[in-house]
């Protein structure tokens, strides 16, 4: 009897112990899209039309506000003193954002149409086949690029023109009202205008499709708008593709109606990159 109950307790299997951590193997969402977006970053940054792209555009805004700021200084030494300049010195510093326009809008396309042209999507999937992690991550790889530099690029433009019209006694400053969101605004909005335009990339898969929905879309309703009447010109006017967003960096605009036209703009964005998400999703690379 003894023996049989040894026997019997011996073969009892001990009660499962859970072990914590048992998927601490598997990556978070947050650590995936963390090492997507680190790939993106460094894939962004091998191909070399990044950095002409982004160097064309901070010539091009850092050039025209200089020229501009030294055209102010040129008429404020040949005027009398009671006539101002025909551009605000301040203003002037922002002038070259307009040219640097199509610079970033074929960045953001050329980010991901680049990947289709070459093949390189198959691969890009296969390493992150989640579609919003991808596009999450791709959009933060671009961001982290354009915005140091948009951003920059106006900071600068600002102080060189401060520098420059100062010799003819003329003073401006950051601090004045509207000044610092008009000139960090700027950067901004082409920030947002790189994943409109990444957006279109996404979408239609082609360099050429996206850039010229992108130019349809900017100039077509403009000229479209222009022929209806001045009521309806000016409640729909200011939200066109076109013109939603520019409000930010805009002298003499109020900074509720600056931050609401930028923001309306990151919406068209969103909404892009959400259509795109869910295309991908749908469709083969």
């Amino acid at each position: 009897m003894t023996t049989s109950a040894t026997s019997t307790t011996s073969s009892t299997p001990a009660p499962a112990i859970p072990v914590r951590g048992a998927h601490a193997g598997q990556p978070t969402p947050l650590r995936i899209l963390g090492r997507a977006t680190r790939s993106e970053l460094i894939k962004l940054g091998t191909v070399r039309s990044t950095g002409w792209v982004l160097l064309l555009a901070a010539v091009s805004i850092i050039g025209i506000g200089v020229v501009n700021a030294i055209g102010i200084l040129v008429q404020l030494r040949q005027r009398p003193d009671s006539q101002p300049p025909t551009l605000d010195p301040a203003a002037a510093a922002l002038s070259g954002v307009g040219a640097a326009l199509v610079a970033v809008a074929a960045l953001g396309i050329l980010s991901v149409t680049a990947d289709y042209s070459s093949g390189m999507i198959k691969t890009t999937i296969a390493a992150v086949p989640r579609r919003a992690y991808l596009v999450l991550a791709h959009t933060g790889a671009l961001l982290s690029y354009v915005l140091p530099v948009a951003v920059g690029s106006t900071l600068l433009t600002f102080l060189a023109n401060k520098i420059i019209v100062s010799f003819a006694g003329v003073t401006i400053s950051i601090t004045d009202p509207g000044v610092a969101r008009a000139v960090v605004g700027g950067g901004l909005y082409l920030a947002v205008l790189a994943v409109f335009t990444a957006g279109l990339g996404w979408l239609l898969r082609s360099t050429a499709g996206a850039l010229v929905t992108w130019l349809a879309l900017w100039i077509v309703p403009t000229l479209v708008i222009m022929l209806f009447p001045s009521s309806i010109v000016e409640r729909v006017g200011p939200w066109l593709p076109a013109n939603v967003g520019t409000a930010i960096y805009q002298f003499g605009v109020s900074g509720t109606a600056a931050w609401s036209s930028l923001a309306v703009f990151a919406g068209y964005g969103l909404v892009l990159m959400g259509l795109a998400t869910v295309l991908l999703r749908r469709r083969d690379a």
